[in-house]
């Protein structure tokens, strides 16, 4: 019971750390232009059924969500992420209108929308977000077993499109589709998790119709002009392996470090490559309950796209294990799958100093949450 509680703690701690680090950084402005604060209501309507279920879904997710938040127009609002951008928190529910398999979540998080396009009736804006959500059915080998969820606590990543028509005064309606996935990132098994894409439709009551400053004269850090960059962070996540057979239950940590070089090709679009090294303590563990000691450090060559917005920077790559476990173990042709992809959320202070969020993913599958620290140059 004490090391459920600890992991309760320690998942909620990592979430939290990073929605409050959104928000603050988002927030983080002194000019003399007032941030607008705004509130507003969307219903969201699945446009898939969740599919591998026991009993099926006859019907898509249904949800709503409140949020609270400010729409950031001053000049160091604008050399964060060069853009005007809405930051602030939510609070969703949902229904995957299957109460014996899925049941339902709650959540809180925080969101970053930078705007895409804007004017005083019609704007475009595309919304990141990051919170944790409660969900009430878990796994059962017997009651209930879809693999979707292995904890009541998940973290939720989401990203948006958001298109907003003035209706009236304050008022605005709003047309968006959403992207979300719910999952535990390993930290306890299983973690299949869940992907709710939808549509909503809802109001805002915020600012007044205004007209954007003009950031022109404002210009850019020097540090982000740069056509060559470089890039240095220390990863770090745990894992839970659960009980089987003779082994109980486990938390496994894992350390590494992430090289990285890449080419601004525009002040938004970049192209980076490098070596990432992990000395996963969970494929360690593994071997150890297969009755192996071979080798469980990998090295992977690491490629990818990076789209920075000022001080923002969204990373995707393709990865391939060069080093992994062998095949004495794991099967001729060594550990699958050789190849994965990674995603990354990172905010770059003044001085170089880079931190952020990196997720792990077989595809679908996601594989892990880390956290990342280091620095930019």
């Amino acid at each position: 019971m004490e090391n459920t509680i600890l992991k309760c703690f320690q998942f909620l701690i990592s979430f939290w750390s990073v929605s409050l680090a959104t928000i603050t950084v988002a927030g983080a402005q002194s000019d003399t232009v007032r941030p607008q604060i705004e509130g507003g209501t969307v219903f969201h309507y699945g446009y898939v059924r969740p599919e591998k279920v026991t009993p099926a879904s006859a019907h898509p997710p249904v949800g709503v969500e409140l949020t609270l938040g400010r729409l950031q127009t001053g000049q160091r609002a604008w050399q964060q992420c060069n853009c005007f951008f809405r930051a602030g928190g939510y609070f969703n529910y949902y229904s995957f209108r299957n109460l014996q398999a899925l049941g339902h979540s709650a959540g809180v998080g925080a969101y970053m929308e930078p705007l895409l396009w804007h004017r005083a009736a019609f704007s475009v804006s595309v919304r990141l977000s990051l919170g944790v959500s409660y969900v009430s059915k878990l796994y059962d080998p017997i009651e209930n077993p879809n693999r979707n969820f292995g904890s009541h606590a998940n973290g939720m990543t989401g990203v948006g499109v958001y298109a907003r028509r003035r209706l009236a005064g304050r008022w605005s309606g709003v047309l968006s589709m959403e992207y979300r996935h719910l999952s535990n990132a390993g930290i306890w098994q299983p973690n299949q998790g869940l992907n709710v894409p939808s549509v909503g439709v809802g109001l805002v009551y915020g600012p007044p119709a205004m007209k954007l400053p003009n950031p022109q004269s404002w210009g850019k850090a020097p540090m982000l002009s740069k056509r060559w960059f470089g890039r240095a962070v220390a990863l770090a996540s745990v894992r839970v392996m659960a009980a089987r057979d003779a082994f109980p239950e486990r938390s496994c940590p894992m350390f590494g470090v992430n090289l990285l070089a890449g080419y601004r090709f525009t002040k938004a679009h970049a192209l980076s490559t490098g070596v990432e090294l992990l000395n996963d303590g969970y494929m360690k563990e593994e071997l150890r309950r297969g009755g192996s000691s071979a080798r469980y450090q990998q090295a992977t060559w690491l490629a990818g796209y990076e789209l920075w917005q000022g001080r923002v920077a969204f990373t995707a790559h393709f990865g391939w294990n060069v080093v992994r476990p062998g095949a004495a173990f794991m099967g001729q042709g060594g550990y699958r799958p050789a190849t994965y992809q990674k995603y990354g959320l990172l905010y770059v202070l003044h001085n170089g100093l880079t931190m952020g969020i990196v997720v792990k993913a077989f595809g679908e599958n996601t594989k892990g949450f880390q956290l990342a620290v280091g620095g930019s140059f």
